[in-house]
């Protein structure tokens, strides 16, 4: 899988003030990621908002 890295990247970019920030762990063939809903992405108390969700799974 070729991988292409960017600081504004909006799922891994460290320097995107509203981005994701993920660490992506890579394998052949799969890749994972851990991450922890924060409060901008929260609809309900401690619930990640459902357009976000939609957004992911669509």
């Amino acid at each position: 899988m070729r991988r292409m890295e960017s600081d504004n990247c909006f799922v891994c970019g460290t320097q995107n003030p509203i981005g994701l920030h993920l660490d992506i762990t890579e394998g052949e063939g799969w890749a994972r990621a851990v991450w922890t809903v924060e409060k901008p992405y929260v609809g309900y108390e401690g619930m990640l908002h459902g357009g976000h969700h939609g957004f992911h799974h669509g």
